[in-house]
């Protein structure tokens, strides 16, 4: 008896689990199986956390940053200039933005009077800019400006040394 109950009761969800709706056409151009099988993108925790408008409301400066085929993209907007590049985040929530412009960059040591400063070239700008995430307290800082030692402006736009950046 027990093994009869058994047999009908694996039957029956077998039976549960291999009909389709019967009465409803199928509109995508996937078949059953392959929509089974298809399985939707996914991003990292740290994506996830990351995407948003984050802004500066001292300076009146913003960093979008949006996910478009599993890649992080980022839009900084400034009074002056927008910028519009890729982005990666590690797990360790550190933070690389391509393509992003320094403002000024005069290298990174003291001038130790080896080369005649009428042949000195200037450096390039650099054209990354990196720093960490605090998504406890949502939060980034960009060190902006150096000192005599090692003179750099990342944002010209904006006024203070360590410009913050809080998600809305």
């Amino acid at each position: 008896m027990i093994k009869k109950a058994l047999l009908i009761l694996s039957l029956a969800l077998l039976n549960c689990t291999t009909n389709t709706d019967k009465g409803q056409k199928n509109t995508s151009n996937t078949t059953p199986k392959e929509r089974i099988t298809t399985k939707p993108e996914t991003i990292s925790k740290e994506k996830a956390q990351l995407i948003g408008v984050w802004k500066n409301e001292v300076s009146k400066l913003s960093f979008e940053f949006t996910v478009k085929d599993t890649a992080v993209h980022y839009t900084f907007t400034s009074p002056k200039r927008t910028i519009e590049n890729i982005a990666k985040i590690t797990t360790n929530n550190d933070v690389t933005l391509y393509g992003f412009e320094w403002s000024e960059y005069a290298g990174g040591a003291i001038d130790d009077g080896s080369e005649d400063v009428a042949t000195k070239k200037e450096p390039p700008l650099p054209t990354e800019l990196g720093f960490n995430i605090n998504f406890h307290d949502n939060e980034f800082m960009i060190q902006n400006y150096g000192n005599a030692m090692n003179y750099f402006v990342i944002i010209e736009e904006a006024s203070e040394k360590y410009v913050i950046f809080k998600k809305e």
